[in-house]
């Protein structure tokens, strides 16, 4: 399988404006502020090498997709100039703890894929020294967060890799055999001295990094006992955290305030083990999560968010990471939206744009549009380039999707009933028009849910296709959305008054039984502005909620 190469990707639609609003925001982000925790750092901020080093690999991958030079090189070059003699990052602690360990994780990653994206050299020969300050100084447990440590693990398997050498490969088999995912701890149950959990504090994101770490180290060694802890992390996360909307939580313990951090590696996650496995369960799970999660935790500056919850939390931006990790897995995304195979091109995840794929190693080049239509989604696949031998265009058919149809140049396909996907083997040509149909109606799911833990069983959240809906005060003003109720029929499905793009009107009621109408909007419209730049700041939005409480309504309709 050839995943795409966002190179010869352009985004279009409301994805290509969420990232340039993330470019845009990342490009203010490039300030004095970015160095904070290498010129001047505190007990609070001392992470060292993290936050230019997530900037400088998000800017460069999105340098190459957009072709815009947003100046990663220069911002690449000071980060170098602050590495110590030894090969390590920061100096606010001696020895290093864990925050910054963390960033050196997270600068090493950084140095590596910049370095991939620009062939600087430099780059390359920093992550080696810092590569090297590991081999001799990496520490085997801490007594807190020590899920923060391993998150360099996907940096020492790309240096391995990259470099060809032994000696940092053997070193990834060490961490990996170290961490608390290898050992299948999620969180410790016991506290330390401070209070705290010890040794692990339960970190999401920390440990889907280093779960992505296992992933990439059994891939590149065919070590496939690597493999085993992360499925049973997998299956932690969709038991005991997963959020309707495909967020995981920020702590194990706080799944209902998320991290777009760890939005963003549970997308990745998802990704890989859908190569890997063939799985078609983590290619729903990733598409739920890019398609809701990740743009309802942007806010409406481009930043991205923690502490931000679909039942009202509305959280705050967090600058030093979270506005870096979200736009790179929106690269990676990017990558795996098609995948091709020779004589054979699939359309993995529905995004709109211009896409090139090669599947016999010469240019397959089409345009991805939408339309929305009465109870429809309508794809159009429009052919620009293609080679002169027979190619096999699939569109992936999601899970959401209650029927599909399809046609080419408006004749009809055939598609089964149970397939999974539609399209045509064929020599195409410029001009030719793949149309795929995909319909749905408002559907609730039933049980205010974290994980598959049923909360509470008489509230339920609406989805609208593949997109989930909420109750806000912007759009009830009149309404206490808190003690509102949502009518259903006997089937559980929600009353409808009016179904719109971007508007859902159901028949409900107020908390003495008046019968009312209802206005739901989607959760990705959240939005909000921050009350700063450059850190962590609180975001202020208009109260909503996406579980809301149902009640049957005998012979409705």
């Amino acid at each position: 399988m050839k995943l795409a190469d966002p190179t010869h990707c352009t985004l279009a639609g409301e994805e290509a404006t969420r990232l340039s609003l993330a470019i845009e925001h990342l490009q203010r982000l490039n300030a004095e502020e970015m160095w904070r925790e290498l010129e001047n750092p505190d007990t609070i901020w001392h992470w060292s090498a993290d936050y230019p080093g997530r900037w400088i690999a998000t800017m460069a991958l999105l340098t190459n997709h957009t072709g815009v030079d947003y100046g990663a090189h220069g911002v690449a070059r000071r980060l170098i100039g602050y590495q110590r003699p030894d090969g390590s990052y920061g100096d606010f602690t001696s020895p290093h703890e864990y925050k910054e360990w963390f960033g050196m994780g997270r600068g090493l990653v950084g140095l590596l894929e910049y370095y991939q994206a620009t062939d600087d050299v430099q780059a390359l020969e920093s992550a080696k020294r810092l590569g090297e300050y590991y081999l001799t100084h990496y520490p085997r447990l801490t007594p807190y967060m020590y899920e923060c440590y391993p998150n360099a693990l996907e940096g020492i398997v790309l240096l391995a890799n990259l470099t060809g050498e032994q000696r940092f490969l053997d070193f990834a088999h060490e961490m990996a055999e170290t961490s608390m995912i290898y050992q299948q701890v999620w969180f410790s149950t016991e506290l330390g001295e401070n209070g705290r959990r010890s040794p692990c504090g339960g970190q999401v994101h920390c440990q889907l990094m280093a779960a992505r770490g296992l992933l990439d180290l059994a891939e590149l060694s065919g070590a496939t006992k690597y493999i085993a802890p992360v499925l049973a992390l997998h299956q932690h996360i969709c038991d005991k955290v997963l959020s309707v909307a495909g967020g995981v939580g920020i702590y194990f313990n706080r799944p209902e305030e998320n991290e777009a951090c760890a939005d963003a590696d549970w997308l990745r996650l998802n990704l890989q083990l859908w190569r890997m496995t063939g799985e078609p369960q983590y290619l729903a799970l990733a598409e739920n999560t890019l398609l809701n999660q990740i743009p309802f935790s942007q806010a409406a500056n481009g930043a991205y968010c923690y502490l931000r919850g679909v039942q009202g939390r509305s959280g705050n931006s967090f600058d030093v990471c979270c506005s870096h990790h979200a736009p790179r897995a929106v690269w990676e995304a990017l990558r795996y939206a098609v995948t091709s195979t020779s004589g054979r091109v699939d359309v993995n995840l529905h995004l709109e744009g211009t896409f090139t794929a090669k599947p016999h190693e010469q240019p397959f080049v089409f345009r991805a549009e939408k339309e929305y239509e009465d109870g429809m989604l309508v794809w159009r696949y429009a052919i620009e380039e293609a080679p002169g031998d027979a190619i096999d265009f699939r569109i992936r058919i999601p899970e959401w999707a209650n029927s599909c149809s399809a046609s080419l140049n408006d004749n009809a396909l055939a598609v089964g009933r149970e397939a999974s996907c539609a399209g045509e083997q064929r020599i195409w040509s410029p001009g030719d028009v793949l149309e795929i149909r995909l319909s749905y109606r408002p559907a609730l799911t039933h049980g205010y849910t974290i994980g598959r833990q049923v909360i509470y069983p008489g509230e339920a959240a609406l989805f609208v296709g593949p997109r989930v809906f909420t109750l806000s005060d912007s759009s009830n003003p009149a309404i206490d959305i808190n003690t509102a109720r949502i009518h259903a029929d006997a089937d559980g499905n929600p009353i409808c008054e009016e179904v719109a793009r971007d508007r859902v009107v159901v028949s409900g009621e107020n908390a003495d039984g008046t019968p009312t109408s209802l206005v739901l909007t989607p959760l990705t419209a959240t939005g909000g502005n921050p009350n700063g730049i450059g850190r962590s700041h609180p975001i202020l939005v208009p109260a909503f909620r996406t579980w809301i409480t149902v009640r049957e309504v005998a012979n409705a309709g």
